[in-house]
């Protein structure tokens, strides 16, 4: 019996010895494998937190890029406000100056008066009258000089407005298109965008007014566009047509005729092309559209208003008196903006 029970205790000892190997070597292999998997899933995390990343780079370039739009936004609207608050300063202050104006005209008149009265004071004998006259007539004649004056500073601010609404680079090409208009075109004169002052509106220039044979020359859509007119060009008859209610007005390149509502007329100036724009005669095509215009000597400025009212004081580029001049006593007609039309085959960029 104790012979049985030691054979049992033996065999069982020996499978105990076999087997535990075993175990521990699944163990092993458990254990081997778990870490295996660890290892492979640890790049799948890594993945996961890339991908994350990924997708807050992403979202805050999308937020950059709607915050950047909604700048561009507001730029345009501060443009747009600026715009406003410069065309009101400028109606603000063209009023002003049409107060300053009335008040020169009626001293002016009383001036007259007083002159006529002087005269006949002269012509009766009465010195003492006359002498009277006279000092009334040179205290007017202060009061004048001084409207003048102010007259002058109202209108250097309007063309500061005017000048304010081009931009730094805007004006440092425009500077830089004079030098070359200017080399090329010997018998140019370039004026400054601000030499043109349109009574109402608000014209911005890309080619800066000219003066070519004492004629004024500006964009032409500009200028009609400013006041209501419309402007088309044709690059195979190689002509501009401006257009209102009333009125068309067919230019030729290179030719003195135009066409006003069908009937022919002449032009002194021809129309022709400096830098792509097509330049005519500025008197020419503002009185035909109605309006009126007139050029200050002392400032070299072209003013244009409605033809409804009475002609500003105009002195041409020959004449150096400050008074009005009559049509027999111009000489020149006052360098009229003749306005410019783009030649490029773009018939929406005739200017």
């Amino acid at each position: 019996m104790k012979k049985k029970l030691l054979a049992i205790i033996t065999i069982m000892s020996v499978m105990s010895w076999i087997l535990v190997p075993g175990v521990f070597a699944d163990t092993t292999t458990q254990e081997g494998t778990t870490t295996e998997q660890t290892q492979i899933e640890a790049p799948e995390a890594d993945v996961d937190q890339d991908a994350n990343v990924e997708d807050e780079e992403e979202a805050k370039g999308k937020q950059k890029d709607k915050d950047r739009g909604k700048a561009e936004e507001n730029k345009v609207k501060l443009s747009e406000e600026a715009k406003s608050e410069l065309e009101a300063q400028k109606d603000a202050l063209e009023a002003e100056k049409d107060t300053i104006e009335s008040e020169k005209d009626a001293l002016e008149e009383e001036k007259d008066s007083l002159e006529e009265e002087y005269e006949a004071a002269k012509e009766s004998g009465n010195a003492e009258l006359a002498e009277q006259l006279a000092t009334q007539i040179e205290s007017i004649k202060t009061e004048i000089a001084e409207k003048k004056q102010l007259m002058q500073e109202k209108k250097a601010e309007i063309k500061e407005a005017i000048r304010a609404a081009y931009t730094s680079e805007e004006l440092q090409a425009i500077e830089e298109l004079t030098e070359q208009i200017e080399s090329a075109n010997e018998d140019v004169t370039v004026l400054p965008v601000d030499s043109v002052i349109a009574k109402g509106k608000f014209m911005k220039f890309d080619t800066p007014p000219v003066i070519k044979d004492g004629r004024t020359l500006i964009p032409v859509r500009a200028l009609s566009e400013a006041f209501g007119a419309t402007v088309a060009w044709d690059p195979v008859e190689r002509k501009v047509t401006i257009t209102n209610e009333s009125t068309e007005i067919v230019l030729n390149l290179s030719s003195n005729v135009a066409y006003v509502n069908g009937a022919e007329v002449a032009i002194d100036v021809a129309p022709e092309t400096i830098n792509s724009r097509t330049v005519v005669p500025l008197r020419f095509i503002v009185e035909n559209l109605g309006l009126k215009v007139n050029w200050d000597d002392e400032t070299d400025t072209v003013e244009i208003g409605d033809g409804t009212e009475e002609p500003a004081e105009t002195t041409t580029p020959e004449t150096t008196t400050p008074e009005t001049t009559t049509p027999d006593t111009t000489t020149t007609e006052p360098a009229t903006p003749e306005t410019t039309t783009d030649t490029s085959t773009d018939t929406t960029n005739a200017e």
